[in-house]
This record gives C-alpha cells, sequence and structure tokens, in this order.
C-alpha cells in the first residue's frame, strides 16, 4: 500500500513536471515568433507623380528601425487621400516629404501635372508660386491664357531628357492647384501643344 502511495505520487509530480515544461516551451516559442522590426508603410505598385494614394496602393511591412528612412509612417491611414510629389517605386517606402502638403492648395482645388516647353522655366518655380498658364501657340496662332492665378504644388525632378517639349516625356514635372473643370481643359491642351507659364 505504501508502494502504491509512492508511485501516485510520482505520477502526479512527473505530470506536473510535464506541464510545466510545455508552458515553458509555449512562452519560448511566442517570444521566437514576436515580429522583428517597426512597421513601415510602402508602396504596393508605382505610383505615378501628382496621383492620389489610396489603401490598395499600401501595405505594411517591418523595417530594422535603423534603416527605415526619416519621415517613414506606421499607419496607412495617414498618406491615404495624400498625393505624391514624383514617382513612387513599387515597394518604396512612402515618406511624409513625398507627399504634397494638403495645406499648399486652396480648398476645392485638384491637382493636375503638366510639363512646360521650356523645362529651365521650371527651374524657377517652388511651391506656393501664383502662375498664370498660356499656350505658346505657332505661326498662324497667337497663343492663349488656360489658367489663371494657379497655384504651383511642386516641382518634381525627372531625370529623363528635360529638351523635349510639353505633352512628351522628360522635364520637371509641375503640379498645380486648380479648379476640376480647369484641371480637365489645362491637362487636354498640355497634351497637344507646348505650356509655359509667367507669374502672377
Amino acid at each position: 500500500m505504501l508502494h502504491g502511495r509512492v508511485a501516485r505520487r510520482t505520477r502526479r509530480a512527473l505530470a506536473t513536471a510535464l506541464l510545466l515544461s510545455a508552458v515553458a516551451l509555449a512562452v519560448t516559442d511566442g517570444a521566437v515568433a514576436e515580429p522583428v522590426g517597426t512597421p513601415t508603410v510602402v508602396a504596393t505598385r508605382t505610383v505615378p507623380s501628382g496621383e492620389t494614394l489610396e489603401s490598395a496602393d499600401l501595405r505594411v511591412v517591418r523595417f530594422p528601425e535603423d534603416l527605415r528612412p526619416d519621415g517613414a509612417v506606421e499607419d496607412p491611414a495617414k498618406l491615404v487621400g495624400g498625393t505624391v510629389s514624383g514617382s513612387v517605386a513599387s515597394g518604396e517606402t512612402i515618406t511624409t516629404t513625398r507627399l504634397l502638403s494638403h495645406a499648399s492648395a486652396r480648398a476645392g482645388t485638384v491637382t493636375v501635372p503638366i510639363r512646360l516647353a521650356d523645362a529651365g522655366v521650371a527651374q524657377l518655380l517652388e511651391p506656393g508660386t501664383e502662375v498664370d498658364v498660356i499656350t505658346l501657340g505657332n505661326d498662324s496662332e497667337q497663343g492663349r491664357e488656360l489658367a489663371d492665378d494657379v497655384t504651383v504644388l511642386t516641382v518634381a525632378d525627372d531625370p529623363a531628357d528635360t529638351t523635349s517639349p510639353a505633352g512628351g516625356d522628360g522635364g520637371p514635372l509641375v503640379l498645380l492647384g486648380v479648379s476640376a473643370d480647369t484641371a480637365t481643359r489645362l491637362a487636354a491642351a498640355a497634351l497637344h501643344q507646348p505650356v509655359t507659364v509667367t507669374l502672377s
């Protein structure tokens, strides 16, 4: 009978030891599985300059803290609705410095990107500058004003050929804040004829 009690106590002690071991292993496994790095928002696709970000354009990955660029954010909601000032590659970290300031555009305006016939003029512009947009015309047609008193939101440098005319490839991209109806007219005109700006 004594032998039986000893055996039961031994079994209970063994069961307790196994339970404690299982708990310890669970805790250890949880620690190993803990994600490493800081949540960081990156682009899910290539986003063209001047385009507004949507939730589908963004995802969260983890970066070592010392590799995260300045201005990186953890929450995609902070970037949704922002307009990128330059093209963003798929997988690239989207920092706050890559977005146009919402405060720089007037209420009720939209963003329209154009390239100027003379890339040198674009280099004279900076965010907040008020400009008039005009066509250059040709020998048989005088230039005409397409928009007046519009705000330059930013000028995005383009490494491509800066000698191409407006509507073509290359040259700095000038992002303007204009009304919706003006944006349609301006974008259509800039695709088919050279345009430039004058300071208001």
